[in-house]
């Protein structure tokens, strides 16, 4: 009985042992990249997110974006065709992306990792899983857990070391396509089981909603100051005969008003609609345009808008910004191309339409409409915006915690849900004309 005590304490001292391990780390040994865009929103730039980060220690912090210092790599907001890049050359023990709304507590963070062994492999970060199959996620039936980017996520260095190699294994396959960059990341980690799963670490957020968060998502638009009025902007939407009782009823009893302007076009003579594809309504709006509108918005019949909020994304930017939702590229990043998945809703500026509507018509007629216009702005070099509050599939293929960390703008598709419900639980706000808002805005301050 004795030498059973002994030995329960005896193990007990071990565990505690092993439970208060540490391994030496600085923030100097943490590499930070912020996954960015190539035009970003008014009030973020490189050099202040940098700033940020260095302002929290005394030590050299090593800051990269994706948008500058992988530039000459296609689909870098991917992660993975940068992990061959410059990155195998730098000394670290970690890699933690982010977006560039993303708040991180350095300091934290370096306390945190330094619990764990970087030559292990770790895949951390604030987990989402599917609550079903989705179109989005190759109707996977698997409950992949893959990180939500806002909140961050971090890999150890021998996960990078792993990454590379996977990598490396793929590079003689044909074209990927990606949706979803980040469960696509997670799922070649996970390597079928072979690999590295996903840790839930609840101290990464969503939302910077309690002190005990390392990180944290906060979208602000404040310092957005464009001005867009309802007349600069022009709504398109594609549909057909068979749709105009069905699809088109509701978009009048959700987005579409009389404070907007928007032109159905359709494949028959409807008092209300022109005509059909893609090109042949760049080449209207070319037509009739002379730069009357600033900015054109393709959406579909089955499109669900929330017309006050990409309003609001618009003031920040200005007529040059690109908006793209769809990619396919090379395993190594050197080639392919991003194209916009127009059942999203796309943004064109005026000056953009003009050139596609030239271009376009060297287009087979069979050929698609969106990965035309990728391709064509690709070797246009004219650069394409992501902005992930636009959505290819209904609500209910994202996770809760996705669906809460912004205004939503966009879903598509009427399939597998209620569009209405969908456009009332998630979509529906008040649009305010510009004189109207500024007298709402009033009142508010008042």
């Amino acid at each position: 009985m004795k030498i059973y005590r002994m030995r329960s304490v005896y193990l007990i001292l071990i565990i505690s042992v092993v439970c208060c391990v540490s391994y030496s780390l600085e923030p100097c040994e943490i590499v930070f990249i912020y996954v960015t865009e190539p035009i970003e929103k008014q009030g973020v730039s490189a050099d202040l997110l940098k700033e940020k980060l260095i302002r929290q220690t005394n030590f050299t912090v090593h800051v990269y974006f994706t948008h500058s210092d992988f530039s000459g790599t296609r689909g870098a907001w991917a992660i993975w065709p940068i992990l061959k890049n410059k990155l195998q050359t730098l000394q670290y023990k970690w890699l933690f992306f982010m977006e560039s709304q993303t708040v991180v507590d350095v300091i934290r963070l370096t306390q945190f990792l330094a619990k764990f062994d970087p030559e292990k492999q770790y895949f951390i970060g604030h987990a989402l899983t599917d609550l079903s199959m989705t179109i989005i996620h190759h109707f996977s039936s698997e409950k992949l857990k893959y990180p939500e980017l806002g909140a961050g996520f971090v890999i150890s260095k021998a996960t990078f070391n792993f990454a590379v190699e996977l990598v490396k294994s793929k590079e003689s396959s044909a074209l990927m396509f990606i949706i979803d960059a980040m469960y696509e990341l997670a799922l070649l980690l996970h390597n079928n089981s072979f690999g590295v799963e996903l840790t839930d670490e609840p101290m990464f957020c969503t939302l910077a909603e309690h002190s005990s968060c390392i990180t944290g998502y906060v979208y602000d638009d404040s310092e957005c100051t464009g001005n867009v009025s309802s007349e600069d902007v022009v709504f398109a939407v594609k549909t057909w005969n068979g749709n105009h009782q069905t699809r088109i009823p509701i978009l009048k009893q959700t987005w579409v008003s009389k404070d907007i302007q928007v032109i159905f076009f359709s494949d028959v003579e409807d008092r209300n609609i022109p005509t059909v594809k893609t090109l042949n309504i760049l080449q209207y709006f070319n037509e009739i345009n002379n730069r009357k509108y600033k900015w054109i918005v393709l959406a579909d019949d089955d499109t669900l808008l929330n017309v006050a909020a990409l309003f609001r994304l618009l003031r920040c930017y200005n007529s040059e910004s690109r908006m793209r939702y769809g990619f396919h590229f090379n395993a190594d990043g050197t080639g392919g191309f991003d194209y916009p998945t127009l059942g999203a809703g796309a943004v064109f500026p005026s000056p953009v339409v003009s050139t596609l509507a030239f271009i376009l018509q060297c287009t087979s007629k069979d050929a698609p409409d969106d990965m035309s216009i990728g391709f064509y702005l690709s070797n246009s070099d004219i650069p394409i915006v992501h902005s992930s509050s636009f959505h290819q599939a209904p609500s209910s293929s994202y996770a809760h915690d996705y669906l809460h960390k912004m205004p939503m703008i966009s879903f598509h598709s009427f399939f597998n849900g209620n569009p209405l419900e969908n456009f009332e639980q998630y979509l529906k706000e008040e649009f305010l004309k510009n004189d109207e808002e500024e007298e709402h805005l009033a009142k508010k301050e008042l």
